[in-house]
């Protein structure tokens, strides 16, 4: 774990750059995996709560353990779960009360959602971007708490939280798709090329009421190996030339010298 998180730190923390980090399957486990020292190590080395409401100049964004909204009362999912009902008292600004039902403030700021798991869609078959799962594999249907959330979890947070967009990860491809409620999400590729041909990462323009993104692609792993590959043979062909020019010229060279001796 130190090991990772030292690379993650070198690769994404520097200077006076916030930053911010949201817990996946690939650092806890998925929801039958998890203990409270995986989740307990990785909350503490980060400074990554469970929800945790984040204002960057008057935008603001939720960051949520999706991994833990499994929704079986689990010691874990009962406080994410009471922790999220507090969060959305609190974006309501519901003074002295304490269950989320007595509080009937609109929210006056919609928050941007970040999650590792999408919220539930049946399949990726209404993705749309060049880095989208392959047009085969679209309509495979999402198995519930293990590539998505559940129908229930992703009713309550957009019930709870009402977010005005959502930022997601985990399927390793990408898709942007707008939900039936007008929601629109953003699930963002692997950056990676263990898990993606054509990773990348976005680059997101926030204000209080308008959202915009841009999608910030690395070369392409296989034109990288291409290169290599052509690199090489180019290489192979210098080193492969050189002694034959070399003997060509040297030829010519004692051609020369007889003829100039028998004259």
């Amino acid at each position: 774990f130190q090991a990772s998180l030292k690379r993650f730190r070198h690769i994404f923390h520097h200077g006076n750059t916030e930053l911010h980090v949201v817990i996946g399957n690939h650092d806890a486990g998925f929801h039958y995996e998890i203990t409270e020292k995986k989740v307990s190590r990785f909350t503490n080395e980060l400074q990554s709560p469970h929800v945790n409401t984040v204002n960057v100049k008057g935008v603001k964004f939720v960051l949520l353990n999706s991994v833990a909204l499994e929704g079986d009362a689990c010691w874990l999912c009962s406080k994410v779960e009471t922790e999220l009902k507090q969060t959305a008292i609190q974006l309501r600004d519901c003074p002295d009360i304490a269950n989320f039902e007595e509080c009937h403030t609109a929210l006056v700021t919609r928050p941007i959602l970040l999650q590792h798991f999408p919220l539930y869609r049946q399949s990726d078959l209404m993705c749309s971007g060049e880095d989208a799962m392959p047009i085969e594999d679209r309509a495979n249907v999402h198995r519930e708490r293990w590539e998505v959330l559940s129908q229930e979890s992703s009713k309550q947070i957009i019930h709870l939280l009402q977010p005005r967009f959502a930022l997601s990860g985990h399927t390793h491809h990408g898709c942007f798709l707008t939900h039936d409620n007008g929601l629109e999400e953003l699930t963002v590729p692997s950056f990676s090329w263990r898990n993606k041909n054509n990773p990348s990462f976005v680059l997101l323009v926030a204000s209080p009421h308008n959202v915009t993104y841009r999608k910030c692609f690395m070369p392409r792993e296989s034109s990288v190996l291409i290169l290599y590959g052509l690199t090489v043979i180019g290489i192979v062909c210098c080193l492969l030339r050189t002694p034959v020019a070399n003997v060509c010229l040297f030829v010519r060279l004692q051609k020369s010298h007889l003829a100039f001796k028998n004259t």
